[in-house]
């Protein structure tokens, strides 16, 4: 088809065809597949459309076309073409697609499927402020939306800080990474770093934020830190930590456990440890900020930690580690993880996952209780991925490689056509 309307047979020739094209002349053609109704999920389809010259049965072009029944799902993203945020809502037979915000100026997102079926859409947004007749600050605010589970408005656009709005002097306030966890009683907290820079020593000061969502537009806990650094890293500080990474994750129980990076360079070298906390839905908090696992300075790194729940009120901890001294090669990433259960307390400790490396780690639960781990092998190109059984913790299947389509085709000869 051409946009809407069907392409036609104008030659006779027993094929549809796009009707005469002047040299250099460009022709968009849309192909629409629509799965059966008795298709399952995962059903797929290949097939090969080609085009032939009408003058010149020799001149032909051709590419490949697949397509999979996909499970339910949905993703939010920026769009640089059509500009803004957007949320997609993915399902075997039907697609929706929404704008949230019309512009989007920060580099971090994040989206969490509500107790009630909807969803809770969060992002970063940048921004100036003028503080007199001669200076300009930068700032970075926290902001969010609520949606029904068809993607519409439940809530529209709400600041969860507003450094735009108040007073910081000359400092640059930026709250950057958010990250989202719904519990099962409906509450939702919210988690990012706050880096204040001074410009004038050129000096940041970093900590780890938190915020409890209700219904609508309530806040059970309003935005404040977690953590309690009062130093500043800079050229002459770099021991002080910086903040990265924040994670969330609910509990059966409706408790909220959080991870993160420390980043900060020693005097032997540069190192990040993995941080953890616990609080409850209440906002009071069950267990201190306190470090999990410490790095080495030059010699181990933690890196790209997340979790997701576990039963039994658990959550699994997964990360990366650059450690020389197992892994000579400098850009090899061991693939580890831990449990923790809802007081913080360690139920499995550190466990690498042998054979593998690589970064990027993400970690779910399977209605089954297990958990897939998943992660960017950037030796090999590839997406690896893992099953954890969610009782014992130990791996149910050896890591595996995701094929790629795209390696497994290779485009026939003139003689096969």
């Amino acid at each position: 088809a051409e946009g809407d309307q069907p392409l036609l047979d104008s030659d006779h020739s027993g094929f549809v065809d796009t009707g005469p094209l002047a040299a250099g002349q460009t022709f968009t053609v849309t192909v629409n597949l629509e799965a059966s109704r008795e298709a399952w999920v995962g059903n797929s389809l290949s097939l090969q459309l080609e085009a032939v010259s009408a003058l010149n049965a020799g001149q032909t072009a051709e590419t490949r076309i697949e397509s999979t029944l996909p499970a339910p799902f949905a993703q939010v993203f920026s769009d640089d073409v059509q500009k803004g945020l957007r949320l997609s809502l993915i399902w075997p037979h039907n697609v929706f697609s929404s704008r949230v915000e019309d512009y989007y100026s920060g580099s971090n997102l994040a989206m969490v499927q509500a107790a009630d079926g909807g969803y809770i859409y969060t992002w970063e947004k940048n921004g100036t402020k003028r503080i007199d007749d001669y200076n300009l600050v930068l700032y970075s605010d926290i902001e969010y939306t609520l949606l029904y589970r068809s993607g519409t408005f439940k809530q529209l656009p709400i600041k969860l800080t507003k450094n735009g709005e108040e007073d910081t002097g000359y400092k640059f306030y930026f709250d950057r990474f958010p990250s989202l966890a719904s519990a099962g009683n409906g509450r939702t907290a919210v988690t990012w770093v706050r880096d204040i820079l001074d410009p004038k020593i050129s000096k940041t000061n970093s900590n780890v934020h938190i915020a409890i969502l209700g219904e609508g537009r309530t806040q059970i806990l309003a935005p404040q830190a977690l953590t309690s650094n009062t130093e500043w890293q800079g050229t002459s500080s770099p021991q002080v930590p910086l903040f990265r990474s924040p994670r969330v994750v609910a509990t059966e129980d409706n408790r909220f456990i959080l991870a993160w990076l420390s980043q900060y360079k020693a005097p032997t070298g540069y190192t990040a440890d993995i941080w953890t906390a616990v609080i409850d839905s209440s906002g009071n908090v069950v267990r201190e900020p306190k470090r999990f696992l410490s790095g080495i300075p030059d010699l181990l790194v933690y890196l790209d930690p997340n979790l997701t729940d576990l039963p039994s009120d658990r959550a699994l901890l997964a990360f990366s580690a650059m450690d020389p001294d197992e892994n000579p090669a400098l850009d090899a990433y061991q693939i580890r993880y831990a449990v923790l259960n809802n007081v913080g307390g360690v139920v499995k400790s550190e466990t690498v996952i042998p054979g593998v490396q690589g970064r990027g780690i993400d970690a779910q639960r399977l209605p089954s209780g297990n958990a897939l781990l998943a992660w960017t092998d950037l030796q090999e190109r590839k997406i690896f991925y893992a099953l954890l059984d969610g009782s014992n913790y130990t791996l149910k299947a050896a890591p595996k490689p995701l094929p790629n389509p795209c390696l497994l085709y290779t485009s026939p000869s003139p003689r096969d056509r």
